[in-house]
C-alpha cells in the first residue's frame, strides 16, 4: 500500500532548457530540451519520491495530446 496518493486533474508535458548566461544582443546557445511529465500532483509525487516516500501518482488522460478528438 502507498502512504501517499496524488491526483492530477490536468496533466501536462513540461519542456525546459537552459543557457549558460544571458547577455543582451548575443545569440543564446541552449542545452538540449528536457521533457518531463508535469502537473500539480505529478510534480508533488516526483519531489516526495526523491525524499524516499512511496507515492502513487494518479492522472486522467484521454485522446491524443494536442489534437482534437476527431483527429485521433
Amino acid at each position: 500500500m502507498y502512504p501517499v496518493i496524488t491526483i492530477t486533474l490536468n496533466p501536462a508535458v513540461d519542456v525546459s532548457t537552459s543557457v549558460q548566461s544571458m547577455q543582451p544582443e548575443k545569440k543564446l546557445r541552449c542545452t538540449p530540451a528536457v521533457v518531463e511529465p508535469g502537473g500539480g500532483g505529478i510534480n508533488v509525487a516526483r519531489v516526495l519520491h526523491r525524499f524516499g516516500a512511496h507515492v502513487l501518482p494518479v492522472y486522467f488522460a484521454g485522446g491524443c495530446a494536442g489534437a482534437g478528438s476527431r483527429s485521433c
